[in-house]
This record gives structure tokens, C-alpha cells and sequence, in this order.
């Protein structure tokens, strides 16, 4: 489906933003060179060869949603329309627009080897939790990640490279190691 979105036309002007914590689409290419996708309001990824068959299903069950505190969500929702500076998405954006809970998962990505790693938690804050996927798709656990998004990471053997930035908002890149051990 496509994801939740307020759009704004104002004469020969348009703008969009994402409507926050709405559950986002995720897709990405396995080694073998089939597609996982799935969307962020249900912990399942359909794996597909030609975009209209499945080959299988997986993720995880009994996952439940944190509660997205209606008092933030008032917050935030006042201040993208009232107090952004930027374009007045109050003409278009509506409270119950907001979602009730955060996300089950929010970024996808997969290594070298081969593994899927799922993004928990708040996109852009530190830390999410990654859930990680076998290549065939068997659930194996989760780690405490400090990649804010999968935007710009790349996998090599048992290093991460990201794109993150400073606290004066110059960009730069981190690497970390991955312990494979007990995987």
C-alpha cells in the first residue's frame, strides 16, 4: 500500500511529508536475487521472484506495537502544522492522521552473507533494535544496533559501514564490527 502521506498544493507550489510513525513499505533485493518486502505494520516479508508470485513468507508472530503516547502525538502533530516554518500542512494534515502505535519495524537491509536485518524502534534515534533473519528466513534473535537508518549502509564480511552524522550535523561514516558468534 501506499504509505500514509500529506500532500499540499498551493498554486503553482506542492509540497509532501510523510504523516510520522505511519508504517512504511520496505523492499530489498536476497543474494539469489528475489525481492523481500513487507510493510511496517506487520512483522511478514513476502519473498518474490517476478513481483506476483510468493515463494514464501516469513517474519515474526506475537510481536506487539509500543503505544505512540497521544500527548507526543498532539505535540507533534501541532508543531508540523502550526510552528514548522515551512510549508502549512495544516490545510491538509488531520490529527487521527497519526497512528495509535509506533511501527513493528520501520528499515530493512541485507548483509554480504546474506542476513536480513530489521530495524526496530524510533527511525533516526539511537538505539534500534535489529532483528536478524537467516537467508532463508528463520528468525534468529535480536542485537541492540546503533545505525539510525539502513540509508547508505553497506556490509562486508563482518563490518558495517553507515552514514551518520555529528552533533553539529556534518555527515560522516562509521564502521562497527559484527560478532557473528553463537549465529
Amino acid at each position: 500500500p501506499e504509505p500514509k502521506s500529506w500532500r499540499l498544493v498551493d498554486g503553482g507550489r506542492s509540497a509532501q511529508m510523510m504523516v510520522p510513525h505511519a508504517p512504511a513499505n520496505a523492499a530489498v533485493f536476497l543474494r539469489d536475487g528475489t525481492l523481500a518486502y513487507g510493510t511496517g505494520d506487520r512483522y511478514e516479508f513476502v519473498v518474490t521472484r517476478t513481483g506476483r508470485d510468493t515463494v514464501r513468507l516469513f517474519g515474526r508472530t506475537n510481536v506487539t506495537a509500543a503505544p505512540l503516547d497521544s500527548f507526543y502525538a498532539d505535540t507533534l502533530f501541532r508543531e508540523l502544522t502550526e510552528t514548522s516554518g515551512g510549508p502549512d500542512f495544516s490545510k491538509v494534515a488531520k490529527r487521527a492522521d497519526l497512528p495509535t502505535q509506533f511501527p513493528l519495524w520501520n528499515d530493512v537491509a541485507v548483509d554480504d552473507k546474506g542476513y536480513l536485518w530489521v530495524a526496530s524502534g524510533v527511525p533516526r534515534r539511537r538505539t534500534q533494535s535489529l532483528a536478524v533473519f537467516s537467508p532463508d528466513g528463520r528468525y534468529l534473535g535480536w542485537v541492540a544496533g546503533w545505525l539510525t537508518s539502513f540509508h547508505a549502509t553497506s556490509f562486508q564480511g563482518d563490518r558495517v559501514a553507515f552514514l551518520t552524522y555529528t552533533a553539529d550535523r556534518r555527515a560522516v561514516v562509521r564502521h562497527m564490527r559484527i560478532d557473528r558468534r553463537g549465529m
